[in-house]
């Protein structure tokens, strides 16, 4: 078994923050913090490998309305979150004082977006080794940490602009690769209501859409692939000003050729 894996799932604090703010501590689920609290606890969730300087941490908790003494606030909501998830127990503090910023003892604990990453790299080496099924199991693992819309709770604007544009990136590469799996591994089928639901919530992802397009063919159901092409053409067209790209039109391209081969040419393991 990975041995990441299983020191993550057996942490006594567990944080998830991808699929919205949820706390467990030796089990049972303590109050959530809110306002300035919640707005630190998931900065620091959010950047899980890092330490956030003190300014980085002011920035994302007060924006453009800063306190008097800025260090001191800061201060006084590090200690109130400290306490809120260790009591007095400093030794269990999750939240360490690192040079001239905060960080997360991430050894002590299981956040989901370090185990969505994890899952990742895992699915990488199962690439690697050809264990294509495996890999396709990992990433489905993965993109079932995630809720959508992502950070649903975390009201800052400044970190939400830090931080999504970046995750909704690993989300999206993530979601696109395991399509193409299980192309290659001949299951369309169960990918066509999941891509629907994905294609309607990222318009313009070229790759969500082709991933579409061929799943809807290898399906038998190459009317409507053809239809979902035209959709997204015509609205490239109207809101962008712009034609499909090059993978796409070639999508396109099959359907229109036809056939009835199917892309299950890597085999499951």
């Amino acid at each position: 078994m990975n041995r990441e894996h299983t020191a993550a799932q057996e942490a006594s604090f567990r944080f998830s923050i991808i699929g919205g703010l949820d706390l467990r501590i030796d089990g049972a689920r303590p109050e959530t913090p809110t306002g300035k609290q919640h707005t630190l606890l998931a900065s620091l969730l959010l950047h899980p490998d890092r330490v956030l300087s003190t300014d980085e941490l002011i920035d994302y908790l007060w924006e453009d309305s800063l306190p008097q003494h800025p260090a001191a606030a800061l201060h006084t909501v590090v200690t109130r979150v400290r306490r809120a998830l260790c009591g007095e127990a400093r030794s269990r503090d999750v939240i360490r004082r690192r040079g001239s910023g905060y960080g997360l003892a991430s050894s002590d604990c299981y956040v989901d977006l370090v185990e969505f990453r994890s899952l990742v790299r895992r699915a990488d080496t199962a690439r690697r080794e050809g264990n294509h099924g495996k890999e396709s199991q990992l990433l489905g693992a993965a993109l079932a940490l995630w809720s959508w819309p992502a950070l649903p709770d975390v009201g800052s604007r400044t970190l939400r602009r830090a931080v999504l544009p970046g995750l909704t990136e690993e989300w999206l590469a993530s979601a696109e690769r395991r399509a193409e799996v299980d192309l290659a591994l001949g299951r369309p089928q169960r990918l066509i209501p999941e891509l629907t639901t994905l294609a309607t919530a990222f318009p313009y992802h070229e790759g969500l859409w082709r991933a579409r397009i061929l799943a809807l063919h290898h399906s038998g159901r190459d009317a409507e692939a053809l239809r979902v092409f035209s959709e997204f053409r015509d609205r490239a067209r109207a809101e962008l000003g712009a034609e499909p790209g090059c993978l796409l039109k070639a999508a396109h391209l099959a359907v229109l050729r036809g056939g009835t081969g199917r892309p299950g040419t890597t085999k499951a393991q």
